[in-house]
């Protein structure tokens, strides 16, 4: 895919497929068809670490600042 930009001669094109291929790192915009949304799950158990359960935690039972560090959410 690196050929494809430098053969076209566009560096948009070789910048894209270089992402595309190696994953978009630093500041770079990721593209929306890249990103999708989940569900943040926990296993809850007793002390002794039996009878797990398993449970969807939502976003506003944490504070405001880490509510920015979670992935959007499908629920």
């Amino acid at each position: 895919m690196h050929a494809l930009g430098g053969q076209a001669g566009s560096v948009k094109l070789r910048d894209w497929a270089r992402q595309e291929l190696n994953g978009y790192s630093g500041e770079a915009e990721i593209p929306d068809y890249r990103t999708t949304g989940s569900q943040l799950m926990a296993r809850i158990t007793n002390r002794a670490g039996r009878n797990a359960i398993t449970q969807e935690l939502y976003e506003h039972v944490f504070p405001e600042q880490l509510r920015e560090l979670l992935p959007p959410s499908t629920s």
